[in-house]
C-alpha cells in the first residue's frame, strides 16, 4: 500500500499543471520607439494557450488567441522620452497566468522626416524657384539632373539648414528640361525623398546674340540675367533701377572696334538689352535710370536719348516691352554716330 501511494505522488508530480512560458520577442527591453509599435509575444504551456493579454502600464491595448502573439501600440500622441512598461500575459486552459515584462521608451526624435509639398514657383528664362515644406529636418538637400530617372539625379546643389522652404536655382540655361528632387534629413540621418519635379526654364525675348554691327565685332560671350540676384552679381548696385522696374530679362553683349576707319585706338562698346514684360515697365524704367544732360533722339523706338562727355558715350532708348543702354568707352563726337548705328540695328530686332 505504501508503495502505491508514493507512485501515485510521483505520478500527480509528473503531471502537474503549469503556468504557461510568456516571453516579448519584440522590441527589445529598453528600446527607444515612435509611431505605430508592434509587440510580439511567444507561449508555451503543457495544455495549451488560451489567449494572450497585452497591456501598457494598467491598460489593456489587445488581446490575441492564436501564435504569433501580436498588439499594435500607437506612441504619436504620448509624451517625449517617457517610459512605458509592456506586459504580455498568458492564459493557459485553466486559467493560469504567465507574465513577461519590458520597458519602452517614446522617443519623438526618432520619427524620419517628412515631405508635405515639394514643388516650383516662378520660372524664368535662367532660373527657377523651388518651394517646400517640411518637418522634422535638420537640413534639407536639393539635387537636379537633366535626365528624369531617380538614379541620375545625383547633383548635390544645395544644403540648406533647418526652416528654410525655398531655394532659388541661378544661372541656367533657357528653354531646357531640369528635374530637382529634395532630401531631408533629421539629427538621426533618417531621409524622406520627395517627387521628382520636372520644369523647363523659359525662353528668353531678349535679343541673345548679334554676331556684330557695322565693322564691331562681338568681343567674348554674353551675360544673362532673369533674377534679382544674377542682375546685382552682373550690374551692382546699379541693377536696382531694374529690379524696382520688375525686369525679366537681361543680356549684356560687348563689342570692339574703331570709331574712324583710319584710328589705330580700338574702343570698346557695351549692349544693354531689358525685356521689362510690357511698354509701361519699359517706360518706368526709362524714365528711372535717365543719366541727365540728355540730348532727344527720334530716330529709334518709342523714346530716345544720348549723351556725351569726355569719357564715354551713351544712348538709351525703349520700344514696346524692351529697354535698351548702349555705352562707348569714348567721348569723341564719332562714338555717337556708332550709338546710332548700334540702335538702329537693335531697334529694327526688337
Amino acid at each position: 500500500m505504501r508503495y502505491l501511494l508514493i507512485a501515485l505522488f510521483v505520478l500527480t508530480g509528473c503531471f502537474r499543471d503549469h503556468p504557461p512560458e510568456v516571453r516579448i520577442i519584440s522590441p527589445s527591453d529598453g528600446e527607444r520607439v515612435i509611431g505605430p509599435v508592434i509587440i510580439q509575444a511567444t507561449a508555451r504551456d503543457d495544455y495549451g494557450i488560451s489567449h494572450l493579454r497585452f497591456f501598457v502600464g494598467d491598460s489593456l491595448i489587445g488581446v490575441d488567441s492564436s501564435s504569433p502573439y501580436l498588439a499594435c501600440w500607437e506612441t504619436d500622441s504620448l509624451p517625449d522620452q517617457k517610459t512605458f512598461t509592456i506586459t504580455a500575459e498568458g492564459l493557459d486552459r485553466s486559467g493560469q497566468p504567465g507574465r513577461d515584462e519590458i520597458l519602452l521608451i517614446v522617443d519623438h526624435s526618432l520619427r524620419p522626416p517628412t515631405v508635405e509639398s515639394f514643388d516650383t514657383g516662378e520660372v524664368r528664362s535662367t532660373s527657377i524657384w523651388l518651394h517646400w515644406q517640411v518637418t522634422g529636418e535638420e537640413s534639407v538637400r536639393v539635387y537636379r539632373s537633366i535626365a528624369p530617372g531617380i538614379d541620375t539625379i545625383d547633383d548635390l546643389i544645395a544644403t540648406l539648414p533647418e526652416g528654410t522652404d525655398s531655394f532659388h536655382d541661378l544661372w541656367l540655361e533657357q528653354d531646357y528640361n531640369y528635374y530637382y528632387m529634395i532630401l531631408p534629413v533629421d539629427q538621426e540621418h533618417q531621409t524622406a525623398r520627395s517627387k521628382i519635379v520636372k520644369v523647363k526654364t523659359a525662353v528668353s525675348q531678349t535679343i541673345t546674340w548679334i554676331p556684330g554691327v557695322n565693322g564691331w565685332p562681338r568681343d567674348g560671350p554674353y551675360d544673362r540675367a532673369s533674377s534679382p540676384e544674377e542682375l546685382l552679381t552682373l550690374l551692382g548696385d546699379s541693377a536696382h533701377s531694374y529690379i524696382e522696374a520688375g525686369f525679366i530679362d537681361f543680356t549684356r553683349q560687348r563689342f570692339k572696334g574703331r570709331l574712324e576707319s583710319f584710328s589705330p585706338d580700338t574702343s570698346r562698346l557695351s549692349l544693354y538689352l531689358f525685356d521689362m514684360e510690357d511698354s509701361i515697365r519699359a517706360r518706368v524704367v526709362y524714365d528711372l535710370v535717365d543719366p541727365g544732360n540728355t540730348i532727344p533722339y527720334d530716330s529709334v523706338g518709342d523714346e530716345a536719348r544720348y549723351r556725351f562727355d569726355n569719357r564715354e558715350a551713351m544712348l538709351d532708348f525703349r520700344k514696346q516691352n524692351g529697354f535698351v543702354r548702349i555705352i562707348i568707352d569714348s567721348g569723341l563726337p564719332p562714338a555717337v554716330k556708332i550709338l546710332k548705328t548700334f540702335a538702329q540695328y537693335v531697334a529694327a530686332m526688337i
